[in-house]
């Protein structure tokens, strides 16, 4: 018994240490090409895809389609490709139509994509919601 609770504790820590990894900065050092290596880099956006995040940063552009918007966003933490460095992809079309460039936002959703870039990546963030 004492060594099954000792398993489920070291299980859950691994877990909370592993959930709590995709912090913007952290997420986007772990794809940077300049500290690490191609395998490593998508070896890790294999294992982010999926996990729920909540992040922020400062509206550069949106772009509507029929079933949903993508926003595109700026996070300074980290260097940024044609002025963003998030994809906020989202279905509220009348919350999405509704940001301003330059406005700060916050929003959750899931890891969707990683697109490596030279100095960083550009991160997709979808089934979002504009918090």
């Amino acid at each position: 018994m004492r060594k099954l609770t000792a398993s489920l504790t070291l299980l859950l820590v691994a877990t909370a240490v592993h959930a709590a990894s995709y912090d913007f900065a952290t997420t986007v050092d772990n794809l940077d090409r300049r500290k690490v290596t191609k395998m490593h880099a998508s070896q890790y956006c294999k294992d982010a895809r999926g996990h729920d995040v909540t992040w922020s940063g400062k509206v550069h552009d949106v772009r509507g389609g029929r079933r949903s918007a993508k926003i595109f966003v700026a996070n300074d933490a980290r260097p940024m490709y044609k002025g963003y460095n998030i994809v906020v992809v989202t279905g509220d079309l009348d919350r999405a139509a509704k940001v301003a460039k330059g406005e700060r936002i916050k929003f959750r959703g899931q890891i969707g994509g990683c697109t490596l870039k030279d100095n960083g990546a550009i991160l997709e963030v979808e089934n979002a919601d504009i918090l």
